[in-house]
């Protein structure tokens, strides 16, 4: 009587070269390139944005401001969610972002020195900073608002911020880029 195989030489065959794949994978995973900072943290740094003395950056859900001479990165915002695409103001005085902080997109602007950020906007769609007019006075961003199709294209919009940044809310004109 002959014994039963349990694997065929194929099969067995196939485990090994898959063994032998998972073991190189482990044993050159650190050889990969990732960027690392001296003291060895992984750079996650997005959206960089320059004024005329600083740097402003996205980094772990937060914005983070670091003067261009080099130094120690401060955080500007520290709330709950998630924020992205910081902007300068022509003078380098304000940041305007899209924050995630209601389930909603939207823009936002605080103090390069920091703050408490003021919302610009409450459309239930996303609204995601472009930038600022060249006057200062406005802040640009696009969003699906006005568009008749479900997955419309984007449309460029305008925020007036002069009256949200002295304090008077809400913010009382907003205009379509596109006629």
């Amino acid at each position: 009587m002959s014994k039963p195989k349990v694997f065929s030489q194929d099969c067995v065959r196939l485990l090994i070269v898959f063994a032998a794949l998972a073991i190189s994978g482990f044993l050159f995973a650190d050889l990969t390139v990732r960027p690392k900072a001296e003291n060895g943290q992984t750079r996650l740094l997005r959206a960089p944005t320059v004024s005329g003395t600083q740097i402003a950056f996205a980094y772990a859900n937060n914005i983070w401001v670091v003067p261009r001479a080099g130094g120690m990165a401060r955080r500007v915002t520290s709330f709950q969610g998630q924020t992205t695409n910081p902007h300068f103001s022509p003078d380098g005085r304000w940041i305007a972002f899209s924050g995630e902080y209601a389930g909603n997109l939207d823009v936002y602007v605080v103090a390069a020195e920091g703050g408490e950020p003021r919302r610009l906007t409450w459309h239930p769609g996303a609204d995601t900073v472009q930038g600022w007019t060249p006057d200062g006075k406005a802040i640009m961003f696009s969003s699906t608002r006005a568009t008749w199709a479900p997955s419309g294209a984007p449309r460029f919009w305008t925020v007036r911020c002069l009256a949200v940044i002295r304090g008077k809310f809400p913010p009382t004109e907003l205009t379509s880029l596109i006629a």
